[in-house]
């Protein structure tokens, strides 16, 4: 198994309410430091790997664009509001998505 998938079950594993498929939070900037330190044997091309996944779905990025969107630590606690910028990108990577589906 990738390296990258089993280091995605564990973060879901240890920080569920962040990493939850179907209602993900939306995460820190910066947090693939957390994450790496976290999981100390992770190398950080594969802690870029699994954010780049992570951040691409759907559901976290409709989680981006709901309003008052805050983004949080691993831990949970509040890391800052979410900019109107990464809202607008957010819902131009959605419309892109459903051009490709087409």
């Amino acid at each position: 198994m990738k390296q990258s998938v089993v280091a995605l079950q564990v973060l879901q594993y240890d920080f569920p309410d962040i990493f939850n498929k179907e209602n993900p939070k939306p995460l820190a900037i910066g947090i693939r430091h957390e994450i790496t330190k976290h999981l100390p044997g992770l190398r950080n091309v594969v802690a870029f790997k699994l954010l780049r996944y992570w951040t691409r779905r759907i559901e976290y990025l409709n989680a981006i664009q709901k309003m008052g969107a805050i983004r949080r630590h691993l831990d949970g606690t509040v890391a800052e509001p979410v900019l109107l910028e990464h809202k607008q990108q957010a819902k131009a990577i959605i419309e892109s998505l459903r051009v490709k589906q087409k």
